[in-house]
């Protein structure tokens, strides 16, 4: 059994986002006088403390950066619940909807540049995508209001099962 079918897929995106917030405000810049970002050497032992509760749970992989050069990499907390199996830096993710707010700011990018139309039909940069008999936006498509079924839905119609072989 996963860790989403253990505790569902909410409660990890959750906290997946939560834990990354907090990890990221360590390495913010301070804003209280002339302090700097904690050193490399710093980095490890308040990012472990973050990530402490992990033991036992699900859990997640975390990578720190500075000036694009990686300085910690680090894996916390279970990648199956039931088998006890570690999450490591080769275990992966199932992204699922993490992406979708990358797609719509680039999407957006993309409209204040004049480049593209929010209310064009994304037959226009997709043709071939199939006719559904109307319109279909890409505000549409940025707001789920389009119509088009989600394609775990369509995976399913074809006979596909999730967490199977």
């Amino acid at each position: 059994m996963s860790c989403a079918k253990a505790i569902g897929w909410g409660v990890i995106m959750k906290r997946t986002v939560l834990t990354s917030l907090c990890a990221l405000s360590l390495l913010a810049p301070s804003t209280r006088g002339a302090e700097l970002a904690p050193q490399p050497g710093d980095v490890t032992p308040k990012v472990d403390a973050i990530f402490k509760e992990y033991a036992g749970q699900p859990g997640c992989n975390v990578g720190v950066a500075r000036s694009g050069k990686l300085i910690l990499e680090r894996s916390y907390g279970l990648a199956d619940i039931a088998n006890d199996v570690p999450l490591g830096p080769e275990t992966r993710f199932d992204i699922g909807s993490m992406s979708k707010q990358f797609t719509a700011a680039a999407v957006l990018i993309l409209a204040d540049q004049g480049k593209i139309g929010l209310d064009d039909d994304i037959h226009k940069y997709v043709p071939e995508l199939p006719s559904y008999g109307v319109k279909v936006s890409i505000r549409q498509m940025l707001h789920h209001t389009s119509g088009i079924m989600d394609y775990y839905e369509l995976l399913k119609l074809a006979g596909w099962v999730y967490g199977g072989p």
